[in-house]
């Protein structure tokens, strides 16, 4: 065999390997699983082991995202949230009502665009924040303090 022939045959050795090894790894990068968003969430201390042991799992499992769950008294959210104002760390705050009055007053609530959570529609106007700052469950209410880029 000359030298030519054998230098095609390792160059055909060579591209078919390449073909291969990049389609093997095209492959590998496309059958990895897409890791969860991270949410920090702020929650009254009552309900942290609802949170943690029947939402925490549902948000990860259908909606591939992993909650952090801190709890704490309204007040005591609030106190963070107040703390953490030039870089903050939570992405939900759960709040009762005047700690949320209070956030809102010092500019910490953001709207809650009706994109990110459309089934704020569904609520009744008597019980809905005519600024959709926040949004009622039973008898909490849920102060969005949160990063539009996240959601």
């Amino acid at each position: 065999m000359s030298n030519s022939e054998t230098t095609k045959k390792y160059g055909l050795v060579v591209i078919i390997a390449v073909i291969v090894f990049g389609g093997y790894y095209n492959y590998y990068q496309t059958t990895q699983p897409v890791p969860p968003t991270e949410l920090q969430v702020y929650v009254d201390v009552g309900n942290r082991e609802f949170i943690e042991e029947y939402v925490a799992p549902i948000m990860l499992e259908e909606h591939n995202v992993l909650l952090f769950v801190e709890g704490a008294t309204a007040s005591e959210n609030l106190a963070k949230v107040v703390a953490e104002k030039d870089n903050p760390v939570a992405s939900v705050v759960q709040s009762g009502i005047q700690a949320f009055y209070q956030a809102r007053a010092i500019g910490l609530v953001q709207e809650i665009s009706m994109e990110d959570v459309p089934y704020i529609e569904d609520y009744p106007d008597s019980v809905r924040d005519p600024n959709n700052e926040y949004i009622p469950v039973t008898t909490n209410f849920f102060g969005m303090f949160y990063h539009s880029e996240v959601f």
